[in-house]
């Protein structure tokens, strides 16, 4: 079991880690990312609730990217870092996801006031179900 979540937060962190270097690179390029509405909180009014960096994107990224590592390095013996501190990383981003998905109680998380925006719905049916299955992951890795 250990494995598969193991492989499964680290695929799906390299993933999201990716798709954000991207969005960081269209935006140097100054490429508007109409499509990015989909994935930024919104206001009623359709306003987006913050309006995100090039340097907050690519930091986002190299959080994931770290994610992913702490997720693959139970697997590993190569690694530096001590089964214990890998396992405690984990139990904090299983906490971090929990904590996501739970969300803000006004615009992301199940509990979010704004619920009509075109963020709101993703969030309900993709995103905040996915934090979940990643808290779970990271909580199988810490608890084995």
């Amino acid at each position: 079991m250990i494995q598969i979540s193991s492989w499964t937060n680290t695929i799906f962190f390299s993933l999201v880690g990716t798709i954000h270097v991207y969005w960081a690179f269209l935006g140097l390029l100054g490429i508007p990312l109409d499509s990015i509405n989909a994935v930024i909180p919104e206001k009623k009014e359709g306003n987006l609730s913050f309006q995100p960096s090039v340097l907050a994107t690519l930091v986002v990224a190299i959080g994931l990217f770290t994610m992913a590592f702490f997720s693959w390095a139970i697997l590993s013996d190569a690694v530096v870092f001590s089964e214990q501190w890998v396992k405690r990383i984990n139990a904090g981003i299983a906490f971090l996801f929990l904590v996501r998905a739970i969300g803000d109680f006004k615009y992301v998380g199940f509990f979010k006031k704004v619920k009509e925006t075109r963020f709101a719905l993703n969030d309900t049916r993709y995103y905040s179900p996915l934090c979940l299955c990643v808290a779970y992951n990271a909580l199988v890795i810490a608890i084995n």
